[in-house]
C-alpha cells in the first residue's frame, strides 16, 4: 500500500473522478492554457489536464519539449512565487526534454510512481535512473531529459535560492541518493495538503505557505543530499538556522551548543563556504520577515516572534547588507 503522501494516477479510479482524487479542482475544457512559469506573478494552478498537443503546448510554456510515441497525457498541479516552482505531475510514457533556466539554481525531483532515467545533455554526465524512494537533485541551468516507458508519478521542486548546494558545483550531472524518508514524507505532505486545499495565490497565507515548502525542501536536501564529511557541521547549521529562523533564541552561541562545536571551527567552517554564521542568521530571518510582509499590508500583529525585527530599522539594515553581498557568498 503506498503511503498517504503519494496520489493515484489516472486510470486507477473511475471515470469523471480522475482529477479530484489528484487533489485538484477540475477545470473546464476553455480554461487557458498555462505554463508552471508564467512570469513572476504568484500561481497556484490545480488540476490541469491536457492531451497531446495541447498537452505538450501547456508543459513548453515552462520549458519542456515533449516526444511522445503514441497518445500524451498529463493531470498536473503547479505553485510558482518568488523562486520556488513545484510541479505535481502525472503523464503517459514519453521523452521529456527541460531547457536550462538562469541562475544558481536547484531542482530536486522525487518520483512517486514508476521508474524514471535522467539523461544530462552533457555528454560527461552519467545517466541515471530514479525509482519512488530515491530523490534527484541537478542544477537548474543543465539541460536534461527524463525518459519513461510507463506511466510516471512524480513532484519537482525547483529553488531559485537554495539553502544548501550540490556536493559538487562543476558536476552538471543528476546527484541520485536515497530520499530521508521522514523530511521527504513531511514536504510531499504539505505539498499534497497544498493543492488539495482551497488557498490560492492571493490569500495572505500563501507567501508564509511558500515559505514552508521552501524550507521543507532544504530540509531535504540537508538530509538526504550525500556530503563529505567536512561539510557536515555547515549542512547542520544550515538547516539548523533555517529551522529556528522565527526563534528569538537563534544565535551563532545557540547555534554552537546545539551542534555541540567550538565557536571557531563554526566560524571557520562557514568562512570555507564564503559566507558568515551571522550573515546566514540575518538572511534566514530576512526570508521570513520578507514573507510576512508581502503577505499583507500591514506589520503582523505585537505578540508575532518576529514582530520586533519586521518593525524596525534592524530589517532594512540588514536588507541592505545583503544585497550589497554577491549572492555567491550568501551559501
Amino acid at each position: 500500500m503506498r503511503s498517504h503522501e503519494d496520489f493515484s494516477p489516472p486510470g486507477r479510479i473511475g471515470q469523471g473522478r480522475e482529477i479530484a482524487s489528484y487533489g485538484g479542482r477540475a477545470r473546464g475544457k476553455d480554461s487557458a492554457v498555462r505554463g508552471i512559469a508564467e512570469g513572476s506573478r504568484p500561481i497556484v494552478d490545480r488540476g490541469v489536464s491536457r492531451r497531446d498537443t495541447a498537452a505538450a503546448a501547456w508543459l513548453a510554456q515552462s520549458g519542456v519539449d515533449v516526444r511522445a510515441n503514441g497518445a500524451f497525457r498529463i493531470v498536473a498541479d503547479t505553485l510558482c512565487s518568488d523562486g520556488v516552482d513545484v510541479l505535481r505531475i502525472w503523464h503517459s510514457p514519453a521523452r521529456l526534454h527541460r531547457t536550462s533556466a538562469i541562475g544558481p539554481g536547484v531542482r530536486l525531483i522525487i518520483p512517486l510512481e514508476g521508474a524514471i532515467v535522467i539523461q544530462p545533455d552533457d555528454p560527461a554526465a552519467l545517466e541515471v535512473r530514479v525509482a519512488p524512494g530515491d530523490i534527484a537533485f541537478l542544477h537548474c541551468d543543465s539541460p536534461f531529459t527524463i525518459v519513461t516507458d510507463t506511466p510516471s508519478a512524480r513532484t519537482e521542486i525547483a529553488l531559485d535560492r537554495p539553502l544548501l548546494g550540490l556536493v559538487d558545483s562543476a558536476d552538471r550531472g543528476a546527484v541520485v541518493t536515497e530520499a530521508d524518508a521522514a523530511s521527504r514524507g513531511i514536504l510531499l505532505s504539505t505539498v499534497n495538503a497544498t493543492f488539495g486545499s482551497t488557498l490560492d495565490a492571493d490569500s495572505p497565507a500563501f507567501p508564509l505557505v511558500r515559505a514552508a515548502v521552501e524550507q521543507l525542501a532544504g530540509a531535504v536536501l540537508a538530509t538526504s543530499l550525500p556530503r563529505e564529511s567536512s561539510e557536515d557541521v555547515y549542512t547542520r547549521a544550515l538547516a539548523l538556522i533555517a529551522a529556528m529562523s522565527t526563534d528569538p533564541r537563534l544565535s551563532v552561541q545557540e547555534i554552537c551548543e546545539r551542534l555541540g562545536v567550538p565557536k571557531r571551527t563554526l566560524q571557520r567552517t562557514f568562512a570555507r563556504n564564503g559566507t558568515t554564521v551571522f550573515d546566514e542568521i540575518r538572511r534566514a530571518r530576512l526570508t521570513t520577515a520578507r514573507a510576512l510582509l508581502s503577505g499583507s499590508d500591514s506589520p503582523p500583529s505585537p505578540e508575532h516572534v518576529l514582530s520586533s525585527y519586521v518593525r524596525s530599522q534592524r530589517l532594512r539594515r540588514d536588507l541592505l547588507h545583503l544585497e550589497a553581498v554577491p549572492a555567491s557568498k550568501l551559501g
